[in-house]
């Protein structure tokens, strides 16, 4: 939130074709991909689930740090991560029940608290911090990164 201003947040939010591709390849490619290599690789049933669970996720927290330490669209990424992370709640057990014959229950509740406490508060925080304390922050936005990786570590 310190480092992408609600202007930003807004032209991000209004690329459907981006966030539509992220998603197709969160939720189609990733998946698909993992099960070819557990399958090329003749993983055990536990391997294999473990992978193509991996492969059927969104991405998350560390991917919007990753964007901003390569100079990326952070905003797009954290709008990405928002709409990947609830599609995952009905998009994940879909693909374990079709590509392992198994169920995974996802709670919608525990998703959106997780969301909210890793994505959706430090982003207004930052938002909020950024407006009405636009001094301090470019003092410390240079550390930004530093801390973003530290924190991630953790």
């Amino acid at each position: 939130g310190l480092t992408i201003t609600p202007k930003e947040f807004g032209d991000a939010a209004k690329k459907p074709s981006i966030i539509l591709l992220n998603a197709t390849l969160c939720f189609a490619m990733m998946p698909f991909l993992a099960m070819g290599i557990a399958s090329s690789l003749d993983y055990d049933a536990a391997h294999t689930a473990g992978i193509v669970l991996l492969g059927s996720v969104s991405g998350g927290q560390a991917s919007n740090l990753f964007t901003l330490l390569a100079g990326g669209d952070v905003a797009l990424s954290v709008v990405c991560t928002i709409s990947t992370t609830f599609i995952g709640v009905l998009a994940t057990p879909l693909l374990i029940k079709h590509l392992l014959q198994t169920i995974v229950e996802v709670n919608f509740i525990s998703v959106f608290q997780s969301v909210a406490s890793l994505v959706l508060l430090p982003l207004l925080t930052g938002l909020i911090t950024r407006k009405f304390v636009p001094r301090f922050v470019k003092r410390i936005g240079p550390f930004c990164p530093l801390v973003g990786v530290l924190s991630t570590m953790v």
